[in-house]
């Protein structure tokens, strides 16, 4: 983020019109959102190249015959724009996406997306992670105490010793301090 301080004013996803829609297109605003947060979304404009593949069918027909293309547009806000790759000296398909940037940014209060806004998302990232390292260490654990117990269940009234559940249970105990206490 240091780079575009004090921050993007927009993200402009960039695909191509004419060709198949691929899954990893399909989840670009998923992924965007995910590293960058839910506000994001408030941020992205859908760029279309290749505007002249569509051979004369205007975008917004393509568009409307495609349900995943709907529900990405929507997710960005309903904003997207054109450009076609045959009019490259055609300035006017520049003008016009600086004229949807402006005005997302004034519907956006004015204001550019944020690194508290990033820092935000990575600190939610990063919470999600421990979540699921700790649940994965608990439940390697918890195989862990049930092998040693002998039984291949934990307090639930298994087979084993009651020493031997006792110890599994206090061996599942410390590898959840443990794993919390590292994370």
């Amino acid at each position: 983020m240091s780079l575009a301080a004090p921050g993007p004013h927009v993200f402009l996803l960039v695909l191509t019109l004419g060709v198949k829609f691929t899954e990893e297109e399909k989840n670009a605003v998923k992924w965007i959102r995910k590293n960058f947060g839910e506000d994001a979304a408030k941020y992205t404009i859908i760029l279309f190249t290749h505007a002249d593949a569509l051979k004369g069918i205007p975008l917004e027909e393509y568009i409307s015959k495609s349900n995943e293309l709907k529900q990405l547009i929507q997710s960005c806000c309903g904003r997207y724009h054109s450009f076609s790759n045959e009019s490259r000296n055609n300035r006017e398909q520049v003008t016009e996406l600086l004229k949807k940037i402006e005005n997302m940014v004034h519907f956006n209060g004015r204001k550019h997306y944020t690194k508290a806004m990033y820092e935000a998302a990575q600190g939610k990232i990063k919470n999600e992670q421990k979540v699921r390292d700790t649940g994965k260490i608990a439940l390697a654990a918890a195989a862990a105490a049930a092998a040693i117990s002998g039984t291949g269940v934990v307090a639930m009234g298994g087979r084993g010793t009651a020493a031997a559940t006792t110890a599994a249970i206090v061996a599942v105990g410390a590898a959840i301090m443990a794993a919390v206490s590292f994370q």
